[in-house]
């Protein structure tokens, strides 16, 4: 299938999420995040980007991606590493600068983001600075 026609099929199946309080819409919604993630890294990786439809394909995963994981962020039944990725991503910092602004090793933002469990000596400091994100990009 092609980059559009797959997206297309992601953005069907993220109109028909359950409600966003739900805990079974983070557990779908996370299934079509980590779809967008793959169609991401397969259509950049494959030098599909050979002009400018290959390009605003790319953002249009990217948007959608964002747009989704937004909704996941706010939703009652979101983890740590969800609530993280998507102020990360409003704050426009790297999972590098993140991990370094809370004195965490890079391998523990990858990892929660992606859905592994938070490690107990880094909660704390991970938990702050989402915080931190959500107020200051709140303000914006």
């Amino acid at each position: 299938m092609s980059t559009d026609g797959t997206l297309r099929t992601l953005i069907a199946r993220i109109e028909t999420l359950p409600a966003s309080d739900s805990n079974e819409f983070v557990i779908a919604a996370s299934r079509v995040l980590h779809e967008l993630r793959k169609l991401d890294v397969t259509t950049s990786a494959a030098n599909e980007l050979d002009g400018p439809a290959s390009v605003l394909a790319l953002s249009a995963i990217r948007r959608t991606y964002t747009a989704l994981l937004d909704r996941v962020a706010q939703s009652p039944h979101a983890t740590l590493g969800q609530r993280l990725a998507a102020v990360r991503h409003h704050a426009e910092l790297t999972a590098f600068e993140a991990a370094a602004a809370c004195g965490v090793a890079f391998e523990v933002i990858v990892g929660i983001e992606a859905g592994l469990p938070v490690p107990e000596d880094a909660a704390a400091a991970l938990q702050g600075l989402v915080d931190q994100l959500d107020r200051a990009t709140a303000a914006d």
